[in-house]
């Protein structure tokens, strides 16, 4: 069995054209577990070496990029799969 880990990174290299940076396999975890508490609007930093993703990402005046859970999820079309049942797997 694989882990939410592994299944999401399988994903993001495997489902996009190009392949998406796995830089997002932690920032896509942490709007897992935001999604598993309900909370679609909390707030999900992105790693800065990345383009930000979805377009609705917002940049701090200290450079630092954020985006709610829902809009990550979405973008990363982990909503059209079954990985928000596997959340409490997220350690």
């Amino acid at each position: 069995m694989i882990t939410l880990e592994q299944a999401i990174s399988y994903h993001l290299s495997t489902n996009f054209f190009p392949p998406l940076p796995q830089d997002y396999v932690k920032p896509a975890l942490e709007a897992l577990e935001f999604f598993s508490y309900g909370e679609w609007e909390g707030i999900v930093y992105l790693p800065a070496n990345l383009n930000p993703m979805p377009a609705k990402a917002i940049e701090t005046e200290d450079g630092e990029i954020y985006v709610s859970a829902s809009d990550l999820v979405e973008a990363l079309k982990l909503d059209s799969h079954k990985f928000g049942e596997f959340a409490d797997l997220i350690e």
